[in-house]
């Protein structure tokens, strides 16, 4: 069964928790407010538990990445395929650490390495999903250029890469919460996106 689709169903989860010696820098980082590390370490035990509940193997990542909250977004630093992982490079400077982390932390769980986004490419997950198995959509925008959509074509030769531009109104979006489906089932947008 392929992973490369939106909508299958979750057999295996990489999730990453908040490290409580990272909250300090959530100012940095866009947040808010502050994390409440507690409330974050439960909500996080209790989501874990929901996902296992549901049948699927969860990997809880254990690779630091010193000084970045942000690491608890697992989604943005690869892209995943039946083949192994896609290293990419965040356009967002203070992310660019995470990547290598998180695919230490997946060769350790038995997956394979497929490639690697290098400079001046900048792509992050958030800003790109598989639509079915054969179609990754890919938004540009702030976070993800045209040098990341050539180096995922080559990665990717048997992949339909389609290529849109994000749409900014409040600020960065990113393609997972601006995109709308094909299908009426999976229909995904931003509220401001929607009006």
């Amino acid at each position: 069964m392929s992973i490369q689709n939106g909508f299958g169903s979750l057999r295996r989860v990489y999730v990453r928790a908040l490290s409580e010696a990272d909250v300090g820098a959530w100012a940095d980082y866009g947040w808010h407010a502050p994390p409440e590390p507690d409330a974050a370490d439960a909500e996080h035990a209790a989501f874990r538990a929901e996902l296992e509940r549901a049948g699927s193997d969860v990997i809880v990542g254990a690779t630091r990445v010193p000084g970045d909250p942000d690491a608890i977004y697992a989604y943005d630093p690869l892209l995943l395929t039946d083949e192994g992982l896609i290293v990419l490079r965040p356009g967002k400077e203070g992310r660019r650490d995470e990547p290598e982390a998180l695919a230490t932390d997946l060769a350790a769980a038995g997956l394979a390495l497929r490639g690697h986004l290098e400079a001046p490419a900048t792509a992050e997950g958030g800003d790109m999903f598989f639509l079915d198995e054969r179609t990754l959509l890919v938004g540009v925008g702030y976070r993800t250029n045209e040098a990341a959509v050539a180096q995922l074509r080559t990665l990717l030769p048997d992949i339909d890469v389609i290529v849109f531009d994000l749409p900014h109104l409040n600020g960065p979006p990113n393609a997972s919460t601006s995109c709308p489906s094909s299908r009426p089932s999976m229909r995904i947008s931003r509220s401001s996106i929607s009006r």
